[in-house]
């Protein structure tokens, strides 16, 4: 034992804690309908009518997704692009699944241009790992974090859900409850207008600057493509041009993306400039709000269109022409208003649950790291033995 390895836990090989062993082969095309999930790399990718090991099971991703750890319940078919666990060695089979994690066996693999994980590799790995006790005190402190965060998750999912059949509504049928009327290929409450964006909005795309003219600004921007996360963006770089004519947005401002993997994403702008990868569209808000474009340029069937002028070939991204011409269902601005209070709810809402994800992801890897280490001891969770 090292000098800091904490009192009662042992050195072992890695081997001599799991036994890793490669999985079989199993083609789609051989699979018949039936129970046993089928697990590659990244998990479960299929199911089979027969198993070739038993459950629980503990797999790591061997080749593709290498080192992804996949924890399953049942008896499962391992595919040959996972290593799994034939022997747990009288060991806790869940602490052995985060314990494997812990260790990040992807910095073992071998190959250049296709990394594989060899078991004859990390077998001989030394590890220190605790009693049996204490391993399913930290498996059970462990898994009450992953299973709140995967609660987290799942509330997230049915609230986008959620958003997502509200924004069809609401586009579609209003808060009023009045008739519809048809519009080319879509029915709109009968009060509202039926319009063409570019009447009620105009666009400008950013500019490029030489980055040689670029000067250190503390509280300015210049916005790139690269920087758009969902419909949100990180915090811009602190530098902006002062010697080139750039397209400056304000706070608040509607912005699109225009090219590559994040064509059609909405978001609002902070105060900057934005490259050309980006537009700006600025409705006159006398009849259109900016929140309400916001909204309803993330309906389903404008991101489809958008993302079809986009998909074109990787540069063509869309001009205003081909975003004045989509057609723009218009109630009055304080109907506006109710809709995008609504929206904007459910956008709150969404932003909490995906701050406790993040907040309980970075938990899970904080007592990860302190309790297999043992500089946070489980001692005190340990539960007594029935009948002790």
């Amino acid at each position: 034992m090292k000098p800091d390895d904490p009192q009662n836990w042992q050195p072992r090989e890695l081997g001599a804690v799991v036994t890793l062993q490669r999985g079989r082969d199993l083609p789609v095309q051989l699979r018949k309908p039936g129970p046993y999930p089928v697990i590659g790399s990244n998990g479960i990718v299929g199911y089979h009518s027969q198993c070739a090991a038993k459950g629980p099971g503990v797999l790591v991703g061997r080749s593709g997704s290498v080192g992804t750890v996949t924890w399953v319940e049942s008896d499962y078919w391992p595919l040959n692009t996972t290593l799994w666990v034939s022997d747990f060695h009288r060991n806790n089979p869940k602490f052995a699944s985060y314990f494997l994690e812990y260790l990040d066996l992807r910095r073992y693999t071998a190959g250049v241009s296709v990394p594989t994980l060899n078991r004859n590799v990390v077998h001989p790995l030394r590890v220190t790992i605790p009693p049996l006790p204490e391993q399913r005190a930290i498996a059970r402190a462990l898994r009450a974090v992953r299973e709140a965060k995967e609660s987290r998750q799942r509330e997230l999912a049915l609230e986008r859900e959620r958003k997502a059949a509200l924004v069809e509504f609401l586009f579609t049928r209003g808060t009023c409850g009045e008739p519809r009327k048809q519009t080319g290929s879509r029915m709109i409450p009968e009060s509202w207008e039926a319009t063409g964006l570019g009447d009620v909005c105009l666009f400008e795309g950013g500019t490029q600057p030489p980055r040689a003219t670029f000067v250190f600004v503390p509280t300015e921007g210049y916005v790139r493509l690269q920087q758009i996360r969902d419909f949100e963006t990180d915090d811009y770089p602190a530098f902006v041009s002062k010697s080139y004519n750039l397209r400056l947005v304000e706070e608040g401002d509607v912005l699109l993306a225009r090219y590559g993997a994040s064509v059609g994403k909405v978001f609002r702008a902070k105060s900057g400039a934005i490259n050309v990868a980006l537009m700006r569209a600025m409705p006159d808000e006398r009849r259109l709000s900016k929140s309400y474009l916001y909204f309803f340029l993330q309906t389903e069937h404008v991101q489809a269109y958008l993302k079809g002028l986009g998909g074109r070939s990787a540069q063509a991204g869309f001009n205003q022409g081909e975003l004045r011409r989509i057609p723009l269902p218009l109630p009055s601005v304080a109907e506006q208003q109710v809709i995008t209070n609504v929206l904007a709810l459910c956008d709150q809402l969404i932003s909490a649950l995906e701050r406790e994800s993040a907040v309980l992801n970075e938990l899970f890897a904080t007592l990860l790291e302190e309790l297999m280490t043992g500089r946070l001891s489980a001692v005190p969770l340990i539960e007594p033995e029935a009948g002790a």
